[in-house]
């Protein structure tokens, strides 16, 4: 199995051109459960975080940031960044998978999204400007998914292979209006408006001994939003190692190890390419469960190990996705 871990994580360091984009995390989070052959219902946070700015020489961070003060181009104007610019998004979703038969997994998803967007002071010797932040809540995008087990291996080593597909439905809102009466951007707003699919690819492997191995790689084809936007195909993929500790009384540990990657082209808007889009991000995974008979708590931390946005966008700081989960 080594050579299927191997060919998904080529396939998408292959696929990576230098070119990510906020709405990267409407892409499909992949929970993947140990237990194979059951249903799960699961309440799920994430938190993605972007600061710091490459053509400043600004690190991300994703506990916070030191006061700095720059020289704009040297206008005389001066960027004071005490908190810098960023951008927070925040998800509650409720996931259910069910079993359908043997082999076949419907899987639902239904997202809640907060947003923050925040622009440090901009100001000069001659016109000082208040900085700027946006608030917007809101319904997001139902996820339907289904997906075909196959099962295989010799005893003490089971591998699942489980390749599958997601629609992403316009149910959430994409038409938040700010005080003045305008529509926020489309990259911001809780739903995006259109239909997308996601193509899917999962794989799990037990071993006896203890060890496993877990990979996914998504591919997203998104379809014209509401407002003439239209978000470019994003790919991603993943590759954690784990060990279970059996702590006895139907109790395990599980800590986990890997690396995620991500990558989209250029969104267009009315069929003009917006080059300040796109981009590619690779993160570490740093992962620990803990299931206590039917119920698994999960937390996955992510930092950035290198992040290739293009033009001057603000960088990605990591990410933090924690899940509750009831299986039977």
């Amino acid at each position: 199995m080594k050579y299927i871990l191997l060919l998904l994580l080529t396939s998408v360091i292959l696929c990576l051109p230098q070119n990510t984009y906020a709405c990267d995390v409407c892409n499909i989070y992949e929970y993947k459960p140990y237990n194979t052959s059951g249903n799960y219902i699961g309440f799920f946070y994430h938190l993605r975080k972007f600061n710091g700015y490459k053509h400043l020489d600004q690190s991300h961070n994703f506990f916070g940031r030191d006061p700095k003060m720059h020289d704009f181009e040297g206008s005389g104007v001066f960027l004071e960044r005490e908190q810098q610019d960023y951008e927070i998004y925040q998800t509650v979703a409720a996931r259910m998978n069910l079993r359908l038969g043997n082999k076949v997994n419907l899987l639902l998803i239904m997202p809640y999204e907060f947003i923050k967007i925040h622009n440090e002071t901009v100001w000069s010797y001659v016109d000082p400007v208040n900085d700027t932040t946006m608030v917007l809540q809101g319904q997001g995008d139902l996820i339907t998914a289904l997906d075909y087990s196959i099962n295989f291996g010799k005893e003490g080593n089971k591998h699942t292979l489980r390749p599958g597909i997601a629609v992403k439905w316009p149910t959430g809102v994409y038409n938040k209006k700010n005080a003045e009466g305008r529509s926020f951007d489309p990259e911001i707003q809780p739903g995006t408006g259109s239909i997308d699919f996601i193509f899917r690819l999962n794989y799990l492997k037990l071993a006896k001994s203890g060890f496993g191995q877990m990979a996914s790689l998504n591919y997203k084809v998104n379809g014209p939003t509401q407002q003439s936007y239209k978000f470019a195909n994003s790919i991603n993929g993943q590759v954690d190692l784990f060990y279970q500790f059996d702590l006895m009384l139907e109790r395990f540990l599980v800590p986990k190890i890997g690396i995620y990657a991500e990558t989209s082209g250029y969104n267009t808007w009315n069929g003009e390419c917006d080059k300040l889009t796109g981009g590619s991000t690779y993160l570490l995974d740093l992962g620990l469960d803990f299931q206590v008979k039917r119920f698994t708590v999960q937390a996955l931390y992510q930092p950035v190990l290198a992040d290739f946005r293009n033009g001057k966008q603000i960088g990605n700081a990591g990410r933090l996705n924690l899940g509750l989960i009831y299986a039977w």
